[in-house]
């Protein structure tokens, strides 16, 4: 390795510095690139790496974190008959000013820099001679399994992402999805996970409510079914009264449409997006998350949840088995709400299977997904680049 394992990462000219492209607003880092990007620089951050994330924002976000947040006031252009022409000029006006930024940054400052791009909103055509640039698989929005004809802006990612070395993605499974979309079979690519904060999403039993409390924490994406998870409630509250379950995120966008599908509304609550020291409360407070979603390709969600001793219910067919593992939660299909129905009552009467589950599953998230471990595992990988870029002449 280009770097020793025993000491700092810092070496003077040959120090590992950090640029993080994110294409979401980092107030609300939950799920996608904005909690990858921030759960990943805070990671790296701890471990005395420099870290710099930019991206395109309305706002100044330069005070919210411990690191630089840069930000580049994005360009509008709007040609009322060529609408597709004019978001094609103004995504290519745009990617080439944060393309522009970085390379000042990485001009004016030596070390060994690592850029990571967002599945690709790079220019693939002019690589940075100052850094090794890294395409992140983090859930490609052009290739979600949604309906309709992709438009120019999708087809054009994923062309180009073909041509690119250095992927990284958030697990094996979403990789191998990918790979296989894209016809593929070349290209290797590193899996970093995201890393949870274990400090701070932890255990609480003196948080556990009265009562049976269920868990739901994600957006109202029909991929997440929380239409089964409304369904399975109101069976089992049908046999047990003394259950709860809580909304957590934008799915209160949904809130009308799921109320519409029970009768026990008063034991239904939607509370919105939270902060993450008011998630680490609801979930102490709970028995277990409930999302059993179609279609993931981490699951930071889960892994939360895990972090604080809390077993999870997921879907069948992603990532799940991956990421969670058997000894951290139960299985289900997504779209039967009796399945799940059947493992929310087995759990409500055996109160020493939650507590088993619960605590192997926070032994999962820090032997995998803690802060030390992604990082660590990150620093190698990001060495073992610059490593083959200095000693290979043809890299």
């Amino acid at each position: 390795m280009l770097l020793p394992k025993t000491n700092s990462y810092h070496q003077g000219n040959d120090e590992i510095k950090c640029i993080f492209v994110c294409n979401e607003v980092l107030p609300s880092p939950r799920g996608g690139i904005g909690s990858y990007t921030i759960n990943l620089a805070s990671a790296l951050h701890s471990k005395g790496i420099e870290v710099y994330v930019i991206g395109l924002y309305e706002t100044s976000y330069e005070h919210q974190y411990p690191f630089p947040i840069i930000t580049v006031k994005p360009t509008k252009i709007s040609l009322e008959k060529h609408i597709y022409f004019s978001e094609g000029i103004e995504s290519f006006v745009n990617r080439y000013k944060l393309y522009k930024q970085i390379l000042n940054l990485t001009n004016t400052n030596q070390g060994l820099w690592i850029v990571e791009w967002p599945d690709y909103l790079g220019l693939w055509f002019r690589n940075n001679p100052n850094a090794i640039e890294i395409h992140k698989i983090h859930g490609a929005y052009f290739l979600q399994p949604y309906p309709g004809i992709p438009n120019w802006t999708t087809l054009w990612e994923g062309r180009q992402f073909q041509r690119l070395n250095n992927w990284s993605s958030v697990s094996n499974y979403y990789s191998n999805w990918v790979k296989e979309k894209l016809l593929d079979d070349t290209h290797k690519v590193f899996t970093s996970y995201i890393p949870v904060n274990t400090s701070f999403f932890k255990p609480n039993n003196l948080a556990k409510s009265d009562y049976f409390q269920i868990i739901f924490c994600g957006n109202g994406n029909t991929r997440k079914h929380p239409e089964t998870v409304i369904k399975a409630f109101e069976k089992l509250h049908d046999y047990h009264k003394n259950v709860r379950l809580i909304f957590v995120g934008s799915v209160i966008t949904k809130e009308q449409e799921l109320r519409n599908m029970v009768q026990c509304q008063t034991n239904i609550t939607f509370v919105g997006h939270k902060e993450p020291q008011q998630v680490a409360q609801l979930l102490n407070e709970s028995s277990i998350l409930c999302l059993p979603s179609e279609h993931e390709s981490f699951g930071i969600a889960w892994v939360e949840a895990m972090s604080c001793g809390i077993p999870v219910i997921a879907g069948i067919g992603s990532c799940e088995e991956e990421i969670i593992t058997s000894e951290g939660g139960f299985f289900v299909n997504p779209l039967s709400f009796d399945d799940l129905f059947e493992v929310l009552k087995l759990l409500i009467n055996n109160n020493q299977l939650l507590l088993a589950k619960g605590y192997a599953a926070r032994k999962i998230v820090e032997g995998c997904y803690s802060y030390d471990v992604v990082a660590k595992n990150v620093l190698e990988y990001y060495e073992e680049l610059w490593d083959r870029r200095l000693n290979e002449p043809t890299y």
